[in-house]
């Protein structure tokens, strides 16, 4: 998954620091690493050694590749979202994971970027954010364990949600289970129908949050289907679900961070699969789910 690491200089907001929002916030979010550019002074007044990024929360680069994934898999929409704590907490991470990859020069360039995305070239330095990103990402799968490399999809540009989850799925030989809180009819549609034949597909939704056109998906699916394509369809009961999953043969997890219905709806996001540890946890745990869960025409019958 190598990117073009080229991308744009940031460009400044010129506007007086009392109409901006962003950057007070985004200092403060990140001011236990955060010194001046131009003065090397830190953000309490002392003056100081300007210290190297590349010192900087360091951190494993199987952890830095995932966390990675997983930020993108979280992009707002950057050139029109409100400005919001959540958007500029949102930053904050951006910054810092940046800044922990050890790349002086992006670092620097996400940095100004990050402090004037509210500005009237708003529409560049959301770009710029998102180019710096997705190369740093690419750049930190290049680290990452061999075993890990490919395990974050990015969905943008000439890679839509589509060909991700179906490119997914080709990889599973038994069974796909997808995870979908507030599922409805779409899934089946759009994602489930996108697994091999040979595949059996299970879908998990939740008991209080599945929407009724899911009952007319999974009666389509079997009048279309139902000879040779085998689905399941169970719900947990009522708001115990909180995440959307997609597990491979009882083996592999990757976690989506937008619903199954906004997926292809983003510009720009991940499918990531979780760590060796989180991956086990999480497939014993839905294990359990599913076998407690009720079958969708048992609950849709009573109803």
């Amino acid at each position: 998954m190598l990117r073009s690491c080229r991308h744009g200089p940031a460009i400044p907001d010129t506007r007086t620091s009392s109409a901006r929002l962003v950057v007070p916030v985004f200092r403060l979010l990140t001011s236990s690493y955060l010194v001046d550019a131009c003065t090397g002074r830190s953000e309490h007044g002392a003056s100081e050694t300007r210290p190297e990024v590349s010192s900087i929360m360091r951190i494993a680069p199987e952890r830095l590749y995932l966390e990675l994934g997983r930020l993108i898999a979280e992009m707002p929409e950057l050139a029109s979202s409100p400005i919001t704590p959540e958007l500029q907490r949102w930053l904050a991470r951006a910054d810092s994971l940046v800044k922990s990859s050890g790349s002086v020069a992006e670092a620097l360039q996400l940095t100004v970027a990050c402090e004037n995305l509210d500005g009237p070239l708003r529409a560049r330095n959301a770009e710029t954010i998102t180019k710096i990103l997705h190369c740093v990402l690419a750049k930190a799968e290049l680290n990452a364990p061999s075993e890990l490399r490919g395990s974050v999809l990015l969905i943008g540009e000439n890679f839509d949600a589509y060909k991700a989850v179906r490119q997914l799925l080709s990889t599973a030989t038994n069974d796909a289970l997808l995870v979908e809180p507030d599922a409805g009819g779409k899934i089946l549609a759009d994602y489930a129908i996108l697994a091999p034949e040979r595949v059996t597909v299970w879908l998990l939704a939740d008991e209080a949050q599945y929407k009724s056109s899911l009952i007319a998906g999974v009666q389509r699916w079997q009048q279309r289907l139902g000879d040779y394509r085998n689905l399941l369809v169970r719900l947990a009961p009522a708001n115990t679900l909180h995440e959307r999953l997609i597990m491979l043969d009882g083996g592999r997890a990757w976690v989506l961070g937008v619903p199954f219905s906004n997926l292809a709806k983003r510009a720009h996001t991940t499918l990531v699969r979780m760590s060796p540890e989180e991956e086990a946890r999480k497939i014993a745990v839905y294990a359990e789910i599913w076998e407690e869960a009720d079958p969708l025409d048992r609950v849709s019958g009573n109803s």
